[in-house]
């Protein structure tokens, strides 16, 4: 309903991520996005996804490594995600992968010519994670100034970052979600489902600044490390769709362009991902379009001035009051 046709889920329960490809694939899910799934995530027991009440499975030590990824993608996961994280800089205790479980996940997934994309939350293990082999991070940094050493070391191992704005300046103390619905073309289309989410407040205060996350957009940009737009959606203060309008907005907030925070969420994405049937408007591609009134490229926060939306061809009814 906000423009957004595909997502790049980094974590969810497979059930569920394959009762959504499967309404997908019957052409059955056109008012919907299609959805690509990390499923399960790789965390030992007591670690960072095993806190919310369902049953997980969890990685006990390296040897398992094959195994436990082999077991993701058989479940369907598109890709593997990893947790390393202990939630020390949020207030939080969770036990945490060592170096050496995390070295033999990354290296299971390209085994299996998979992804591996790590979850992290300080700029130590964002370096940790890229060092491992690591083909991108999930979240910026915002508890240390960027370092030119570790942003050289993403740049040379080619390594991207889901930058995840959105959520980080709800975690650092100012709740995003409410800042989007002041602006009445989003709440417009909000359902109170959507809107009850997005002022809900964080369980949690992280540490650090908000201005480190912009400086590593900025330099990351200036080194050629692939930049993918990303909210942690629906975590409190956030809506899947509607939320990715507010990472763009900040993104250019970061000092990319419109166009580059732009092609963060459209053709960046698609080519880190293999998607190479969208991504882009060109012959021969899916007819997966917006049209907004106004000119991005100029005044990015116009992508939420939404006309109408296609999946594939077929225009989706929109919402257009709460």
């Amino acid at each position: 309903m906000f423009g957004v046709t595909t997502e790049l889920n980094q974590a969810g329960p497979p059930a569920f991520v394959a009762e959504r490809k499967r309404a997908d694939a019957e052409g059955k899910a056109l008012d919907s996005a299609t959805l690509f799934s990390a499923g399960n995530v790789v965390t030992p027991p007591k670690g960072h996804g095993t806190e919310y009440g369902l049953t997980v499975p969890t990685l006990t030590g390296p040897a398992e490594a094959q195994a436990f990824v082999d077991a993701r993608i058989a479940e369907g996961s598109d890709y593997i995600k990893i947790i390393l994280d202990d939630g020390r800089t949020c207030g939080q205790q969770f036990a945490r992968l060592s170096n050496e479980e995390l070295a033999a996940a990354v290296a299971a997934a390209h085994a299996r010519g998979k992804l591996a994309i790590v979850h992290i939350t300080t700029q130590e293990d964002a370096r940790i994670a890229v060092a491992a082999g690591a083909d991108g991070i999930a979240h910026l940094f915002a508890d240390t100034p960027p370092r030119p050493d570790v942003i050289a070391l993403m740049a040379r191992r080619h390594a991207f970052a889901i930058t995840t704005l959105t959520v980080t300046q709800s975690a650092l103390g100012t709740l995003s979600g409410p800042l989007l619905l002041a602006d009445p073309r989003v709440a417009a289309a909000a359902s109170p489902d959507a809107q009850a989410q997005m002022r809900k407040p964080m369980s949690m205060r992280c540490a650090g600044d908000l201005a480190h996350a912009f400086a590593a957009v900025r330099q990351m940009r200036d080194a050629g490390v692939p930049i993918l737009a990303g909210t942690d959606a629906p975590a409190p203060g956030s809506w899947n769709g509607a939320s990715l309008h507010q990472e763009l907005e900040l993104l250019v907030k970061a000092r990319l362009s419109p166009s580059e925070a732009l092609s963060a969420a459209t053709s960046v994405p698609a080519r880190t991902f293999g998607l190479k049937d969208r991504g882009l408007i060109a012959p021969g591609l899916r007819a997966d379009l917006v049209l907004v009134h106004g000119d991005p490229t100029r005044d990015i926060t116009s992508t939420r001035d939404i006309v109408a939306v296609w999946k594939a061809g077929v225009r989706a009814a929109r919402r257009t009051s709460p």
